[in-house]
Protein backbone atom coordinates (compact mmCIF):
# COMPACT_ATOMS: atom_id res chain seq x y z
CA UNK A 1 0.00 0.00 0.00
CA UNK A 2 1.29 3.79 -0.84
CA UNK A 3 0.46 6.06 1.56
CA UNK A 4 -0.11 9.35 0.55
CA UNK A 5 -1.57 12.62 2.62
CA UNK A 6 -2.54 15.95 1.02
CA UNK A 7 -0.77 18.35 3.12
CA UNK A 8 -2.80 20.70 5.35
CA UNK A 9 -3.08 24.86 3.68
CA UNK A 10 -5.39 25.97 5.78
CA UNK A 11 -5.86 27.96 9.25
CA UNK A 12 -4.63 24.61 11.11
CA UNK A 13 -1.73 24.38 8.64
CA UNK A 14 1.25 25.11 11.29
CA UNK A 15 -1.21 25.10 14.60
CA UNK A 16 -1.81 21.82 17.01
CA UNK A 17 -5.20 20.56 17.35
CA UNK A 18 -5.50 18.47 20.38
CA UNK A 19 -1.71 18.22 20.63
CA UNK A 20 -0.94 17.44 16.91
CA UNK A 21 -0.69 19.18 13.77
CA UNK A 22 -3.38 17.88 11.40
CA UNK A 23 -0.85 16.83 8.53
CA UNK A 24 1.26 14.64 11.42
CA UNK A 25 -2.27 12.80 13.09
CA UNK A 26 -2.65 11.61 9.35
CA UNK A 27 0.55 10.21 8.89
CA UNK A 28 0.12 9.06 12.32
CA UNK A 29 -3.23 7.15 11.20
CA UNK A 30 -1.07 5.92 8.46
CA UNK A 31 1.45 4.28 10.55
CA UNK A 32 -1.82 2.49 12.66
CA UNK A 33 -2.62 0.88 9.72
CA UNK A 34 0.67 -0.13 8.61
CA UNK A 35 2.86 2.33 6.95
CA UNK A 36 6.44 2.63 6.93
CA UNK A 37 6.60 5.04 4.45
CA UNK A 38 4.24 8.11 3.67
CA UNK A 39 4.38 11.07 1.26
CA UNK A 40 3.07 14.24 1.50
CA UNK A 41 1.41 15.92 -1.64
CA UNK A 42 2.55 19.27 -1.00
CA UNK A 43 2.07 22.88 -3.11
CA UNK A 44 5.91 23.02 -2.05
CA UNK A 45 7.64 19.76 -2.18
CA UNK A 46 10.92 21.22 -2.25
CA UNK A 47 10.66 20.80 1.81
CA UNK A 48 13.11 18.22 3.48
CA UNK A 49 12.00 18.44 6.87
CA UNK A 50 9.08 15.99 8.39
CA UNK A 51 6.33 18.30 10.04
CA UNK A 52 7.14 19.24 13.87
CA UNK A 53 6.56 15.82 15.22
CA UNK A 54 5.92 13.30 13.27
CA UNK A 55 6.87 9.62 13.79
CA UNK A 56 10.36 9.39 14.01
CA UNK A 57 9.96 5.30 12.46
CA UNK A 58 8.07 6.51 9.57
CA UNK A 59 9.76 7.54 6.72
CA UNK A 60 7.94 10.85 5.38
CA UNK A 61 8.97 12.93 2.09
CA UNK A 62 7.47 15.61 0.10
CA UNK A 63 5.98 15.31 -3.55
CA UNK A 64 4.59 18.04 -5.67
CA UNK A 65 0.88 17.92 -5.63
CA UNK A 66 -0.33 17.31 -9.35
CA UNK A 67 -1.65 18.90 -11.17
CA UNK A 68 -4.81 18.63 -13.18
CA UNK A 69 -6.63 16.89 -10.68
CA UNK A 70 -9.45 17.97 -10.20
CA UNK A 71 -10.61 15.56 -7.48
CA UNK A 72 -9.56 12.53 -5.40
CA UNK A 73 -10.11 9.67 -8.05
CA UNK A 74 -8.38 11.37 -10.56
CA UNK A 75 -5.42 12.17 -7.83
CA UNK A 76 -5.10 8.69 -7.08
CA UNK A 77 -5.27 7.61 -11.31
CA UNK A 78 -2.65 9.49 -11.70
CA UNK A 79 -0.56 8.24 -9.03
CA UNK A 80 -1.01 4.82 -9.41
CA UNK A 81 0.22 5.40 -12.50
CA UNK A 82 3.76 6.21 -11.71
CA UNK A 83 3.53 3.46 -9.01
CA UNK A 84 3.41 0.17 -8.29
CA UNK A 85 0.52 -1.60 -6.02
CA UNK A 86 -2.50 0.12 -4.51
CA UNK A 87 -2.86 3.89 -3.54
CA UNK A 88 -4.08 5.38 -0.43
CA UNK A 89 -4.94 9.35 0.01
CA UNK A 90 -6.06 11.11 3.05
CA UNK A 91 -6.62 14.93 3.14
CA UNK A 92 -4.90 16.64 6.04
CA UNK A 93 -7.69 19.30 6.23
CA UNK A 94 -9.87 16.54 7.14
CA UNK A 95 -10.00 15.24 10.92
CA UNK A 96 -10.64 11.53 10.94
CA UNK A 97 -11.65 9.48 13.16
CA UNK A 98 -8.82 7.37 15.09
CA UNK A 99 -8.86 3.98 13.10
CA UNK A 100 -10.47 5.54 10.09
CA UNK A 101 -7.18 4.37 7.94
CA UNK A 102 -7.19 0.70 9.54
CA UNK A 103 -10.90 0.68 8.25
CA UNK A 104 -10.38 2.22 5.13
CA UNK A 105 -7.79 0.21 4.04
CA UNK A 106 -9.33 -2.91 3.80
CA UNK A 107 -12.13 -2.24 0.99
CA UNK A 108 -11.66 -5.09 -1.42
CA UNK A 109 -12.52 -2.23 -4.12
CA UNK A 110 -11.78 1.61 -5.45
CA UNK A 111 -13.32 3.33 -2.80
CA UNK A 112 -14.07 7.25 -2.43
CA UNK A 113 -15.01 7.85 0.52
CA UNK A 114 -17.40 10.83 1.29
CA UNK A 115 -18.43 13.38 4.26
CA UNK A 116 -21.08 15.73 4.32
CA UNK A 117 -21.24 14.28 0.26
CA UNK A 118 -17.53 16.11 0.00
CA UNK A 119 -14.71 13.86 -1.13
CA UNK A 120 -12.33 12.92 2.52
CA UNK A 121 -10.16 10.23 1.22
CA UNK A 122 -9.88 7.64 -1.57
CA UNK A 123 -8.33 4.07 -1.82
CA UNK A 124 -7.66 2.51 -5.43
CA UNK A 125 -6.73 -1.18 -5.41
CA UNK A 126 -6.87 -1.51 -9.02
CA UNK A 127 -8.18 0.29 -12.42
CA UNK A 128 -12.08 0.51 -12.71
CA UNK A 129 -14.52 2.49 -11.20
CA UNK A 130 -15.06 3.73 -7.84
CA UNK A 131 -18.06 2.95 -5.35
CA UNK A 132 -18.82 5.65 -2.77
CA UNK A 133 -19.27 5.18 0.55
CA UNK A 134 -20.11 7.55 3.51
CA UNK A 135 -18.09 8.21 6.67
CA UNK A 136 -20.54 10.51 8.09
CA UNK A 137 -19.39 10.45 11.93
CA UNK A 138 -15.87 9.44 11.37
CA UNK A 139 -14.30 12.80 9.57
CA UNK A 140 -14.88 16.35 9.63
CA UNK A 141 -13.13 19.62 7.61
CA UNK A 142 -11.81 21.90 10.30
CA UNK A 143 -12.43 25.42 8.65
CA UNK A 144 -15.72 26.25 9.96
CA UNK A 145 -16.60 26.50 13.64
CA UNK A 146 -19.31 23.82 13.41
CA UNK A 147 -16.41 21.50 11.38
CA UNK A 148 -14.13 21.47 13.88
CA UNK A 149 -16.68 21.29 16.94
CA UNK A 150 -17.51 18.17 14.96
CA UNK A 151 -13.93 17.11 14.88
CA UNK A 152 -13.21 17.62 17.99
CA UNK A 153 -16.21 15.53 18.98
CA UNK A 154 -14.74 12.38 17.13
CA UNK A 155 -11.66 12.77 18.30
CA UNK A 156 -12.81 12.85 21.53
CA UNK A 157 -15.13 10.10 21.28
CA UNK A 158 -11.88 7.67 20.31
CA UNK A 159 -10.67 8.40 23.84
CA UNK A 160 -14.07 6.24 25.31
CA UNK A 161 -13.67 2.64 26.59
CA UNK A 162 -16.39 -0.14 27.68
CA UNK A 163 -17.98 0.15 30.95
CA UNK A 164 -16.62 -3.52 31.71
CA UNK A 165 -13.56 -1.71 30.84
CA UNK A 166 -13.01 1.54 32.53
CA UNK A 167 -15.02 0.65 35.48
CA UNK A 168 -18.42 2.21 36.73
CA UNK A 169 -17.27 5.59 38.55
CA UNK A 170 -14.61 6.34 35.93
CA UNK A 171 -16.95 6.46 33.16
CA UNK A 172 -19.35 9.28 35.46
CA UNK A 173 -17.09 10.67 37.81
CA UNK A 174 -13.33 10.41 37.53
CA UNK A 175 -12.92 10.46 33.65
CA UNK A 176 -15.27 13.50 32.80
CA UNK A 177 -12.81 15.45 35.91
CA UNK A 178 -9.73 13.88 33.55
CA UNK A 179 -11.44 15.75 30.54
CA UNK A 180 -11.12 19.28 31.89
CA UNK A 181 -7.40 18.61 33.00
CA UNK A 182 -6.69 17.02 29.70
CA UNK A 183 -8.14 19.76 27.47
CA UNK A 184 -6.20 22.33 29.35
CA UNK A 185 -2.71 20.05 28.62
CA UNK A 186 -3.04 18.87 25.45
CA UNK A 187 -1.22 21.17 23.13
CA UNK A 188 1.12 21.58 25.89
CA UNK A 189 4.55 19.51 25.92
CA UNK A 190 3.56 17.33 28.52
CA UNK A 191 3.56 13.90 28.08
CA UNK A 192 1.84 10.76 29.00
CA UNK A 193 4.75 9.28 31.30
CA UNK A 194 4.77 12.75 33.06
CA UNK A 195 1.31 12.32 34.31
CA UNK A 196 1.58 8.88 35.12
CA UNK A 197 4.37 10.00 36.96
CA UNK A 198 2.47 12.26 38.68
CA UNK A 199 -0.42 10.61 39.46
CA UNK A 200 2.13 8.17 41.32
CA UNK A 201 3.16 10.90 43.07
CA UNK A 202 -0.49 12.06 44.44
CA UNK A 203 -1.44 8.67 45.28
CA UNK A 204 1.59 8.48 47.65
CA UNK A 205 1.12 11.59 49.42
CA UNK A 206 -2.36 10.64 49.42
CA UNK A 207 -1.11 7.70 51.28
CA UNK A 208 1.84 9.31 53.60
CA UNK A 209 -0.89 11.76 54.42
CA UNK A 210 -3.13 9.30 56.03
CA UNK A 211 0.05 7.13 57.29
CA UNK A 212 0.91 10.21 59.60
CA UNK A 213 -2.48 11.99 60.04
CA UNK A 214 -2.42 10.91 63.68
CA UNK A 215 -5.34 12.26 65.53
CA UNK A 216 -6.42 14.80 62.96
CA UNK A 217 -9.44 13.23 60.54
CA UNK A 218 -8.96 15.71 58.42
CA UNK A 219 -5.44 15.08 57.51
CA UNK A 220 -6.89 11.77 56.78
CA UNK A 221 -9.72 13.23 54.90
CA UNK A 222 -7.22 14.92 52.73
CA UNK A 223 -5.33 12.06 51.99
CA UNK A 224 -7.63 9.94 50.64
CA UNK A 225 -8.67 12.76 48.67
CA UNK A 226 -5.31 12.78 46.90
CA UNK A 227 -5.44 9.26 46.56
CA UNK A 228 -8.92 9.85 44.95
CA UNK A 229 -7.50 12.43 42.68
CA UNK A 230 -4.23 10.09 41.75
CA UNK A 231 -6.56 8.02 40.69
CA UNK A 232 -8.44 10.62 38.10
CA UNK A 233 -5.15 11.86 36.86
CA UNK A 234 -4.52 8.08 36.09
CA UNK A 235 -7.27 8.80 32.99
CA UNK A 236 -5.60 11.49 31.76
CA UNK A 237 -2.17 9.53 30.84
CA UNK A 238 -3.98 7.49 28.38
CA UNK A 239 -5.75 10.17 27.07
CA UNK A 240 -2.89 11.82 26.19
CA UNK A 241 -1.11 8.93 24.44
CA UNK A 242 -4.12 8.43 22.32
CA UNK A 243 -5.03 11.83 21.49
CA UNK A 244 -1.25 12.78 20.97
CA UNK A 245 -0.53 9.17 19.71
CA UNK A 246 2.37 8.99 22.18
CA UNK A 247 1.68 5.77 23.73
CA UNK A 248 4.80 3.32 24.49
CA UNK A 249 5.39 -0.09 26.44
CA UNK A 250 7.36 1.93 28.99
CA UNK A 251 4.81 4.37 28.66
CA UNK A 252 1.98 1.19 30.07
CA UNK A 253 4.25 0.11 32.47
CA UNK A 254 4.69 3.43 34.15
CA UNK A 255 0.50 3.64 34.08
CA UNK A 256 0.61 0.15 35.74
CA UNK A 257 3.11 0.61 38.20
CA UNK A 258 1.41 4.05 39.14
CA UNK A 259 -1.56 2.47 40.07
CA UNK A 260 -0.34 -0.98 42.01
CA UNK A 261 2.06 1.19 44.12
CA UNK A 262 0.06 3.54 45.11
CA UNK A 263 -3.13 0.98 46.10
CA UNK A 264 -0.38 -1.15 47.66
CA UNK A 265 0.81 1.87 50.06
CA UNK A 266 -3.02 3.46 50.55
CA UNK A 267 -3.26 -0.65 52.12
CA UNK A 268 -0.44 -0.37 55.04
CA UNK A 269 -1.17 3.14 55.42
CA UNK A 270 -5.43 2.35 56.46
CA UNK A 271 -4.20 0.09 58.52
CA UNK A 272 -2.02 2.07 60.43
CA UNK A 273 -4.11 4.63 60.36
CA UNK A 274 -7.10 2.43 61.97
CA UNK A 275 -4.49 0.55 64.32
CA UNK A 276 -3.50 4.29 65.62
CA UNK A 277 -7.01 5.14 65.98
CA UNK A 278 -8.26 1.62 68.14
CA UNK A 279 -4.99 1.10 69.53
CA UNK A 280 -5.25 -2.47 68.21
CA UNK A 281 -2.70 -3.50 66.10
CA UNK A 282 -4.38 -6.41 64.05
CA UNK A 283 -5.85 -3.61 62.08
CA UNK A 284 -2.22 -2.66 60.38
CA UNK A 285 -1.97 -6.72 60.09
CA UNK A 286 -5.31 -6.72 58.32
CA UNK A 287 -3.74 -3.52 55.94
CA UNK A 288 -0.16 -4.76 55.73
CA UNK A 289 -1.06 -8.42 55.20
CA UNK A 290 -3.47 -6.84 52.24
CA UNK A 291 -0.90 -5.27 50.70
CA UNK A 292 1.45 -7.90 50.96
CA UNK A 293 -1.27 -10.07 49.18
CA UNK A 294 -1.65 -7.61 46.58
CA UNK A 295 1.97 -7.05 45.67
CA UNK A 296 2.78 -10.29 45.55
CA UNK A 297 -0.16 -11.35 43.52
CA UNK A 298 1.19 -8.34 40.64
CA UNK A 299 4.64 -9.18 40.81
CA UNK A 300 3.24 -12.67 39.55
CA UNK A 301 1.18 -10.75 37.02
CA UNK A 302 4.34 -8.63 36.14
CA UNK A 303 6.80 -11.98 35.62
CA UNK A 304 4.59 -13.13 33.34
CA UNK A 305 3.16 -9.84 31.12
CA UNK A 306 7.16 -9.21 31.19
CA UNK A 307 8.50 -12.78 30.11
CA UNK A 308 5.19 -13.70 27.45
CA UNK A 309 3.14 -11.46 26.83
CA UNK A 310 5.59 -8.35 26.41
CA UNK A 311 2.89 -5.50 27.40
CA UNK A 312 2.45 -3.85 30.74
CA UNK A 313 -0.96 -3.69 30.71
CA UNK A 314 -2.48 -6.68 33.21
CA UNK A 315 -5.65 -6.52 31.44
CA UNK A 316 -3.22 -8.79 28.70
CA UNK A 317 -2.54 -11.38 31.23
CA UNK A 318 -4.55 -14.51 30.57
CA UNK A 319 -5.92 -16.97 33.46
CA UNK A 320 -5.28 -20.34 33.44
CA UNK A 321 -8.87 -20.57 33.60
CA UNK A 322 -9.44 -18.45 30.29
CA UNK A 323 -11.01 -15.39 32.09
CA UNK A 324 -9.26 -11.87 30.01
CA UNK A 325 -10.55 -9.01 29.41
CA UNK A 326 -13.64 -8.32 27.65
CA UNK A 327 -15.51 -5.39 26.70
CA UNK A 328 -19.37 -7.22 26.98
CA UNK A 329 -20.79 -8.59 29.33
CA UNK A 330 -21.19 -12.28 29.12
CA UNK A 331 -22.78 -13.14 33.12
CA UNK A 332 -23.89 -11.25 36.19
CA UNK A 333 -20.25 -11.65 37.53
CA UNK A 334 -18.33 -9.34 34.50
CA UNK A 335 -20.82 -6.79 36.24
CA UNK A 336 -20.26 -7.60 39.73
CA UNK A 337 -16.35 -6.79 38.73
CA UNK A 338 -17.40 -3.45 38.77
CA UNK A 339 -17.43 -3.16 41.93
CA UNK A 340 -14.05 -4.18 42.74
CA UNK A 341 -12.14 -1.87 40.19
CA UNK A 342 -10.09 0.75 41.53
CA UNK A 343 -11.71 3.70 39.95
CA UNK A 344 -14.68 2.18 42.69
CA UNK A 345 -13.01 1.69 45.85
CA UNK A 346 -11.05 5.13 45.59
CA UNK A 347 -14.46 7.16 45.41
CA UNK A 348 -15.65 5.01 48.27
CA UNK A 349 -12.85 5.42 50.49
CA UNK A 350 -13.00 8.74 50.34
CA UNK A 351 -16.78 8.98 51.33
CA UNK A 352 -16.08 6.47 54.20
CA UNK A 353 -13.43 8.74 55.21
CA UNK A 354 -15.81 11.87 55.32
CA UNK A 355 -17.78 9.43 57.96
CA UNK A 356 -14.79 8.63 59.45
CA UNK A 357 -15.83 4.92 58.58
CA UNK A 358 -12.41 4.29 56.91
CA UNK A 359 -12.04 0.68 58.69
CA UNK A 360 -14.70 -0.72 56.55
CA UNK A 361 -13.04 0.33 53.94
CA UNK A 362 -10.05 -1.43 55.22
CA UNK A 363 -12.02 -4.41 55.87
CA UNK A 364 -13.43 -4.54 52.51
CA UNK A 365 -9.99 -3.50 50.44
CA UNK A 366 -8.02 -6.29 52.44
CA UNK A 367 -10.50 -8.93 52.03
CA UNK A 368 -10.66 -8.12 47.81
CA UNK A 369 -7.15 -8.45 47.92
CA UNK A 370 -7.10 -11.73 49.77
CA UNK A 371 -9.39 -13.10 47.67
CA UNK A 372 -7.03 -12.64 44.26
CA UNK A 373 -4.46 -13.95 46.09
CA UNK A 374 -6.21 -16.91 46.50
CA UNK A 375 -7.39 -16.86 42.99
CA UNK A 376 -3.55 -16.29 41.74
CA UNK A 377 -2.61 -19.49 43.85
CA UNK A 378 -5.61 -21.03 41.94
CA UNK A 379 -3.98 -19.94 38.38
CA UNK A 380 -0.24 -21.27 39.86
CA UNK A 381 -1.90 -24.78 40.37
CA UNK A 382 -4.02 -25.40 37.26
CA UNK A 383 -0.97 -23.74 35.41
CA UNK A 384 1.10 -26.63 37.02
CA UNK A 385 -1.37 -29.27 35.85
CA UNK A 386 -0.84 -28.04 32.14
CA UNK A 387 2.83 -27.08 32.12
CA UNK A 388 3.49 -24.17 29.14
CA UNK A 389 0.00 -23.82 28.22
CA UNK A 390 1.06 -19.90 27.77
CA UNK A 391 3.80 -20.14 25.38
CA UNK A 392 0.99 -22.64 23.00
CA UNK A 393 0.10 -20.69 20.37
CA UNK A 394 -3.77 -20.74 19.25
Amino acid sequence: MNYYVIENTGKWADKQLLGLLPTVRAIFQAKAAGATEVTILSNDPDKKVPPKGSPQDVSVKYAALPSGSTNLTDLANQLAADTDGPVFIADSNIIFQRDFVIKAISAESNTLFKAKSEPVAVIRQNEGAYVDKDCEGQASEIETPAGLKAAKKILYKGLKKPLLVNGLLATFIQRPIAHIFTVAIVNTSIRPNHVSIFAMLVGLSGAALLFFAGPNAWVMQLGLFLYFMGSVFDCIDGDLARLKHQGTYLGSWLDTIADDSSTTAILFALGYYVAQQTGNINWFLLGAGGGAAFLLSESYIYYHLLRIYHSGDVLDFVWASGVKKRASAESIVDYLMLFVKRDFFTVALFILGMFNKVHWGLVWLSVMMYFYFAYVLVDIILSARNPGWRYKKD
